[in-house]
Formats: structure tokens, C-alpha cells, sequence
């Protein structure tokens, strides 16, 4: 985006959505319908891979089919009487459905990763890889969420290998591709729009360091008052079926730490 015969200012904060919506634009003029059936699909596999995460997580910790089946239905319930995830989703037509998706599949991505000893660990250290080009393209905050989300794969390939240095060469991937896509981006909004972040960034962002601390404070208090019954909820039933499960089962600590960590974040 850029002012006619002005500097060139980007005012979009997602750069991979602004791509997909340059390629809409080369099909028709007004591209609103088909951006609109784009988030509407994300937003329908977004929910396809929950259900299919709750399965798995099921599955691993033995829950009854009943027991399953209620917490798909109960998740639909949820998404149907929280009609806000649609509206700001897909009807907006803005890039949140796309920075949802990817985080979800990455969640999703965890959870595979804590479950299925079977796939080949150099293949998911690819995936992670690539999911972290996406993220790195779709918002300027990846760069926090690369480095949890690196530290985190970390952690689980250590707890199940036990070896250091495969750890360690595991995670080389995943870092190359952080780097490097922040890196190639950074660049090329510094030769085109001669700064670093977004316009939008900058627009929301203080001069003074306190303020932006205390408008991020504000902000996450507005979130807690909002979903803090939600999510206190969540946490409890799923401590308390990792804790039945563990007491039963006698299943791996290791694995139920890992597996709390991923719920956290």
C-alpha cells in the first residue's frame, strides 16, 4: 500500500493475508465474496481440527466415546453461542481468520508431536519449520510466538529422545526458517517501506515504554474479564482428567508435563 506520488506506507499488519488478497484482486475488481468463502473455509478447517485434536487427546488419555462425543458437542455449543469468532473472523473479512487458523494447526501441530511417536522426528522439525515461515509472514507478534514455540519443541523432543544433541540438531530447521523469513521480510520493508513493522504497529505502540506496558496490562485485563470464566474453567476440567488419568493409568509424568505446557500456551 502506498499514497500516490507519497512515501509508501504499509497500513496492513498481516503481510501473507495482504498476498492473498493482491492475488483475489487479479481475478475480479471487488474480491469481498471470494475473501469472504477464504476465511469461511479457514475458519470450518480451523474447526474440523479441534474436533479432531479432542479425538486424539481422547484417545491417548482413554476417555469414554460418550465422554468424547460431549466435549465435540460441547466445543460446537460454545463456538454456536459465541457468535463473535464468525463475525470477526469471516464476516470482517480481515486477516484474523487466517492468524487463527495457523495458530490452531500449530496447536494441533503439538499435540501430534506429544502423541505420535511413530512419525519421523526430522519430518516434523520440517513442519514446524514451515509453520513458523507462515506465522513469521502473517504477524509482526510471530516473533515472540516463533521463539515459544522453538523452545517448546525443544522441550518435548527432549523429554522423548533424552539425548542433547539430537535435541539441539533437531531444532536447527526450525530455527534457519525463523530466521531467515524474518530476516528476508524485515529487509524488504526497510527498502520499501523504509521501516521495520508495519504501520499499524507504530500507530499502537507509545513513545513511552510505561505507557505501552500499561496499555498491554489494560488489554489483558479487558481479555481475563471478558474470557477469564472460560478459561479457568478449561483448565480445570483438563487438569482434572490429566489427574484421573495419571492416577489410573499410572501414565508418564513427562508426558502429562508436556502436555500441560502445550493447554498453558
Amino acid at each position: 500500500m502506498y499514497n500516490v506520488g507519497g512515501e509508501h506506507v504499509e497500513g496492513f499488519t498481516c503481510f501473507f493475508y495482504f498476498i492473498i488478497c493482491s492475488a483475489f484482486y487479479l481475478i475480479t475488481p471487488n474480491p469481498e465474496v471470494l475473501i469472504f468463502f477464504f476465511n469461511l473455509i479457514l475458519s470450518i478447517i480451523s474447526i474440523l481440527l479441534i474436533q479432531y485434536t479432542i479425538h486424539l487427546i481422547s484417545k491417548k488419555l482413554a476417555f469414554s466415546k460418550k465422554l468424547r462425543i460431549c466435549l465435540q458437542i460441547g466445543f460446537l455449543a460454545w463456538l454456536i453461542s459465541n457468535p463473535l469468532y464468525f463475525g470477526w473472523n469471516v464476516i470482517s473479512l480481515m486477516d484474523t481468520g487466517l492468524y487463527s487458523f495457523i495458530l490452531i494447526s500449530i496447536f494441533c501441530y503439538f499435540i501430534q508431536l506429544l502423541f505420535d511417536s511413530d512419525i519421523s522426528k526430522e519430518k516434523k522439525a520440517i513442519l514446524l519449520s514451515l509453520l513458523l515461515i507462515t506465522l513469521i509472514l502473517t504477524r509482526p507478534e510471530a516473533i515472540i510466538w516463533g521463539i515459544a514455540f522453538i523452545t517448546l519443541f525443544a522441550f518435548i523432543i527432549h523429554l522423548q529422545t533424552r539425548n542433547f544433541n539430537k535435541t539441539i540438531k533437531l531444532i536447527i530447521q526450525p530455527i534457519i526458517g525463523y530466521t531467515v523469513s524474518f530476516i528476508i521480510r524485515t529487509i524488504f520493508r526497510l527498502i520499501y517501506f523504509k521501516y521495520p513493522f508495519p504501520n499499524t504497529f507504530y500507530a499502537k505502540v507509545s513513545a513511552s515504554f510505561e505507557q505501552t506496558i500499561s496499555d498491554g496490562f489494560n488489554y489483558f485485563e479487558n481479555f481475563i474479564k471478558q474470557y477469564g470464566v472460560v478459561l479457568v474453567i478449561f483448565l480445570a476440567l483438563s487438569t482434572t482428567f490429566i489427574l484421573i488419568e495419571y492416577i489410573k493409568n499410572n501414565t508418564s509424568i513427562t508426558f502429562l508435563l508436556g502436555f500441560i505446557i502445550i493447554l498453558i500456551t
